[in-house]
């Protein structure tokens, strides 16, 4: 990466409104279409030299086919690209590189089984001696361009022994040993713990300021606003609008991606001094994994509660939630569903217990993507049965849908043909259905648009009012602080403190990086 490098200088705003450079990239009257559906119906925008520009807008409103194009990843049935002024009429990723534009998708590119060195120059050309490759060069690079990103790992691991924040580092850090002057971020912050997001937006704000181009999607309304010099909207595969940033906010953002108001949300009120919010739902006790990464966890969550569980990266909020549902095996502790102890449950132990796990990675652990939305909603159907009735499976998941705003989601689809907002949908929906006891939801709205986490959120409100108690795992504590009622937070494997509805960011994170107890 040369000379680049993250500095202190930048501003913490990265707002100051410099001059942008040379137009790199115009895509000019884009349209993309899949069978009958219209993906993107002709868009047109530019990015220059030293801009940051969001694309903004709800799960499937076409953000990411638009990047996916520009990338080469996919080729437009109408309109052109034009990189320095010139048609690409030809372009593939290998070109799109060549000629300076690189993405980093949502899906992660990496190979689980090579090394973190070995995945940071994939695709890259890397110089040889008399056509052998020694491994220390290899290892040299590849900490270099990891340093750039701010990642202190070990190189030599195998990349799927790192967390899912940090393989989306090393895929970022390998984006950019490409040398791109258009940089296409896909959600990059959505699989980030807070000081991550903090590290990478220094980052794209660097590059900015030396020149590059820099395209990005989110759904955090926060970052948009605080990074982005230019925003175009887009909805329904339509460009709504392409405006400076400077003098925007989140309402009027909001109304553009969804096109009406959006009805403002308020926390819940509830008593837990209710002899039903009294009632312990899910106890554990001092649970400790044989991964090492839970070492003595206890909290419980009461019926009808919704209770929020904080921590930093490693804390062990996700494989304490594994550990509840069976899929990381415990050492020691005790779980216990409504004074019943379940020993060392496995999944299925756990869902005969009445326990519903939405995981963190819907790729790999929520979803078979091969198979459509239907055969997915259905996967927890409990017991087997040889007749099943299809249409009452069609009208159940078509009401799911409904509640879950896909009702323009075909039952038949793939789900990899869907937004990971959809797919993240589809997940909580399979789960619903089933109408659990208690609900374990780890990273419920990353990658969610800000429209559909208002309406996951009502849905979980009315769930918790009905019964059911929920424990939301999350690295966002806006939204553990708007959800929940209760929030417990965990440090290096233990929850540490228990904080009431009104807690603030401060009182959490003091909690979470303190060595002594709350």
């Amino acid at each position: 990466m040369g000379s680049r490098g993250v500095t202190e200088q930048v501003s913490p705003s990265g707002r100051e409104e410099a001059e942008h450079g040379a137009l790199i990239v115009e895509a000019s009257n884009i349209s993309k279409f899949f069978g009958p559906v219209t993906a993107l119906n002709d868009v047109s925008v530019s990015f220059r030299a030293g801009e940051i520009h969001a694309l903004v807008g709800e799960n499937g409103s076409g953000k990411s086919t638009f990047f996916n194009c520009l990338s080469g990843m996919l080729r437009p049935n109408q309109g052109e690209i034009l990189i320095d002024g010139i048609a690409e009429h030809h372009v593939s990723v290998r070109h799109a590189r060549l000629r300076g534009v690189a993405i980093v998708s949502q899906e992660l590119s990496l190979i689980p089984e090579l090394s973190v060195a070995e995945n940071v120059l994939l695709g890259s050309r890397v110089a040889s001696r008399n056509g052998v490759l020694r491994w220390p060069d290899l290892v040299s690079r590849a900490i270099r361009a990891l340093d750039y990103v701010g990642l202190d790992v070990n190189v030599s691991l195998p990349v799927g022994d790192l967390s899912v924040s940090q393989q989306q580092l090393v895929e970022i850090a390998r984006v950019l040993s490409f040398r791109p002057r258009l940089l296409l971020l896909d959600e990059p912050t959505a699989s980030l713990e807070s000081d991550d997001v903090r590290r990478l937006i220094k980052l794209v704000q660097q590059l900015a300021s030396e020149g590059l181009a820099v395209a990005f999607t989110s759904h955090r309304t926060a970052e948009i606003l605080e990074l982005a010099h230019t925003i175009t909207i887009l909805r329904d595969g339509v460009l709504i609008e392409t405006s400076a940033a400077k003098g925007i906010d989140e309402e009027w953002m909001v109304s553009r991606m969804v096109g009406r108001e959006l009805a403002k949300i308020h926390p819940r009120s509830i008593s837990l001094n209710d002899a039903s919010h009294r009632k312990t739902a899910l106890r554990v006790s001092n649970v400790v994994t044989k991964d090492g990464l839970v070492k003595g966890a206890s909290l419980e969550v009461h019926r009808g509660e919704i209770l929020g569980i904080a921590g930093l990266m490693g804390a062990g909020r996700t494989e304490l939630l594994e550990s509840i549902f069976g899929f990381n095996p415990q050492l020691s502790g005790v779980i216990e569903m409504a004074d019943v102890e379940l020993q060392a449950p496995t999944p299925r132990d756990a869902m005969r217990a009445g326990l519903a796990l939405v995981p963190d990675n819907r790729r790999e652990k929520g979803a078979v993507i091969g198979m459509t939305v239907l055969e997915n909603m259905f996967m927890t159907k409990r017991g087997l049965k040889f007749w099943r009735s299809r249409r009452r499976e069609s009208d159940e998941a078509l009401t799911w849908m409904a509640r879950l705003g896909l009702t323009r989601t075909p039952l038949h689809a793939p789900m990899s043909s869907l937004s990971g907002g959809q797919q993240q949908k589809v997940i909580l929906a399979k789960w619903l259905r089933r109408r659990p006891r208690v609900l374990l939801l780890d990273e419920p709205t990353r990658g969610i648009d800000v429209a559909a986490k208002a309406e996951i959120y009502s849905i979980l409100e009315a769930c918790a009012d009905e019964g059911m108690s929920i424990i939301v795992a999350s690295s966002e504590l806006p939204e553990l602080l708007r959800l929940c009622d209760r929030i417990a937070v965990m440090r290096a494997g233990r929850v540490v403190g228990i904080f009431d509805r009104g807690a603030t960011e401060e009182q959490i994170m003091s909690a979470a990086i303190s060595e002594r107890k709350s």
